[in-house]
């Protein structure tokens, strides 16, 4: 064999060998590759919140089962459809459609997050309340490939946000009425204090009228029997603040009655009396 043929064995030689490396660097690469992709398959199908991702077209490439319970789209049927038909979102106040964050973030480039009150409308029309963020995929090489899309299911959060809201609302309205209780208390101190003082004024009025000894017979006999009635009229103002006792614990009994008005009226009139007498007024 001539030292041509020679080279050319060898140069056959080392291309196979070259070409079985590359071959078997391609078979590792690929295996890597697969390897990476299961164990980034099981980690998204392990976690709680619901992952979706996309291609560049923004057509479903995976979902895992916490996406697929809440769109209630299954990985199958979605796979290669338009995320638009999968992941359909509302606002929950206006109940108009809202901009799609994976598609949106294919557009910009960037993380996307969704505004507060975001409603996802499932297959069956079930309406979950969700927040979520999307995230564009990209290659060593900074090439977008696609969309990663995370959203989770916040109706717990909204009920003890409602919750909260509620205790708020009923704390507020019992402080408001504690404070309406002590308003109604103090005027109630107040009007009782007055009405206690009124027929004091009268008997004490009376009582220094017949002390300076100038009242008649009959005005004196008057200011007795006005003492008699403001000193009864005492007694049934105190009784009158322990029936507001009997009435809180539930054992007041109503005694009604029909009464003369002009037995009232006198007894006002005589209950200002001496204050009157004193300033010369009729």
């Amino acid at each position: 064999m001539s030292t041509k043929d020679d080279e050319e064995q060898l140069l056959r030689s080392v291309a196979e060998q070259n070409a079985q490396s590359i071959q078997l660097a391609r078979r590792r690469a690929e295996e890597a590759l697969r390897k990476q992709s299961d164990w980034l398959r099981v980690t998204l199908t392990s976690i709680g919140d619901a992952v979706i991702s996309t291609d560049v077209e923004g057509r479903v490439t995976f979902m895992n089962r916490v996406a697929e319970s809440l769109t209630g789209w299954t990985e199958g049927e979605a796979l290669g459809r338009s995320l638009t038909d999968i992941f359909q979102i509302i606002n929950e106040q206006s109940r108009k459609p809202v901009e799609n964050p994976a598609l949106r973030a294919l557009t910009v480039g960037t993380i996307v997050g969704l505004a507060n009150h975001t409603i996802l409308i499932a297959k069956d029309g079930t309406e979950w309340p969700i927040d979520d963020s999307a995230a564009p995929i990209r290659s060593e090489q900074g090439e977008v490939l696609g969309a990663v899309l995370v959203f989770r299911d916040i109706s717990q959060r909204k009920r003890m946000e409602l919750e909260r809201e509620r205790l708020l609302a009923t704390a507020q309205a019992a402080q408001k009425e504690a404070e309406r209780a002590n308003r109604l208390k103090d005027e109630f101190l107040a009007t009782a204090s007055h009405e206690l003082r009124t027929p004091l004024t009268a008997v004490v009025g009376w009582s220094r009228m017949l002390r300076t000894g100038k009242l008649d017979a009959e005005n004196s006999a008057r200011a007795l029997e006005a003492i008699e009635r403001n000193a009864t009229l005492q007694t049934k103002l105190i009784d009158d603040l322990l029936d507001v006792s009997r009435i809180i614990t539930g054992k007041l009994t109503l005694d009604r009655r029909a009464i003369e008005i002009a037995h009232v009226v006198s007894d006002a009139v005589n209950t200002v009396r001496p204050a009157a007498d004193a300033k010369n007024i009729a």
